[in-house]
């Protein structure tokens, strides 16, 4: 899946702003709730963007195997989850936080970081890392 033209392989983030202005004009426009992942080199360099699954108008089904299968195959040291809201309500869903916790512990077990959950929606963007709920999230 191409995002944009200028997102490619071995392109650098840094920052949740960087990924989310690469991937709103994808993300926005979507109708129902999909999940994709970002996987990352070492030196954060994008080595994939990844659709992991598309769901329903508010809910899309995530299992750490489909979010981290090819990290592992891609050989991914660190990935970014990213889901959009269709609804422009950029809360994370207590749901939202349960997925993310089970999927950093899942990363922590195989070796690959998360290092940030992203809700995209059409104005803007919530980064759990940004707001300190990834790191609560991890204890």
């Amino acid at each position: 899946m191409q995002v944009r033209e200028n997102l490619t392989v071995g392109t650098v983030f840094h920052k949740a702003e960087q990924i989310f202005e690469y991937l709103r004009p994808l993300l926005a426009q979507l109708k129902q709730e999909s999940f994709y992942t970002l996987l990352l080199n070492p030196a954060y360099q994008v080595i994939r963007f990844a659709e992991v699954s598309r769901g329903l108008l508010d809910e899309a089904l995530v299992h750490p195997r489909e979010v981290f299968s090819q990290a592992v195959q891609l050989r991914a040291a660190k990935v970014v989850l990213v889901h959009n809201h269709p609804s422009g309500q950029l809360t994370p869903s207590k749901n939202d936080q349960k997925v993310t916790s089970r999927l950093i512990k899942a990363g922590e077990i195989i070796g690959i970081e998360v290092l940030d959950h992203l809700i995209v929606g059409p104005q803007g963007y919530y980064s759990f890392d940004q707001n300190g709920l990834l790191q609560r999230l991890r204890e």
